[in-house]
């Protein structure tokens, strides 16, 4: 699989770091820590995955 056909979804400050140093497209979900931390190399950032479907994240990575 090539860094273009992943979406990586992540809830630390690591884990962001790790997708984008591999290309993925990130979308960071926040918690109760990383709610206070700047995430700002993630490509898209949400508080809650609640409501989002599989086709809201494809449009995100379409817009991203």
């Amino acid at each position: 699989m090539n860094p273009d056909q992943a979406i990586a979804l992540e809830d630390s400050l690591n884990g962001v770091k790790a997708a984008k140093a591999t290309g993925i497209f990130c979308i960071a979900i926040l918690n109760r820590i990383t709610k206070h931390v700047p995430i700002g190399q993630a490509d898209v950032v949400l508080d809650s995955l609640m409501g989002i479907s599989l086709e809201d994240l494809q449009a995100m990575v379409e817009d991203g």
